[in-house]
């Protein structure tokens, strides 16, 4: 049976966004060291900059960074593993 996109993509994000909270607690408890570096580095992707448009009587700013580390994978990729088991 084939799954739903959106169920799909709302997966991965749930477990982004699980992953990045763990992240954060990994960054309370684990001491500083090369671990903590590994697991917490993250690149960041998107927009930098906010994208305006002033149009002179309203202007709109736009902007959007996605930050991926290693945890936010693992916890995409356990998402995606919970999906594939589930019926």
């Amino acid at each position: 049976m084939k799954k739903n996109v959106g169920k799909v993509i709302g997966i991965l994000i749930i477990g982004a966004i699980i992953g990045s909270i763990i992240s954060e607690i990994f960054a309370l408890i684990l001491p500083a060291g090369v671990v903590k570096e590994f697991f917490l580095a993250s690149i960041p992707i998107g927009i930098e900059d906010p994208l305006s448009i002033n149009l002179h009587f309203i202007e709109f700013s736009f902007s959007l960074m996605l930050r991926i580390n290693v945890v936010g994978l693992i916890g995409m990729a356990f998402g995606y593993y919970l999906l594939k088991f589930s019926r």
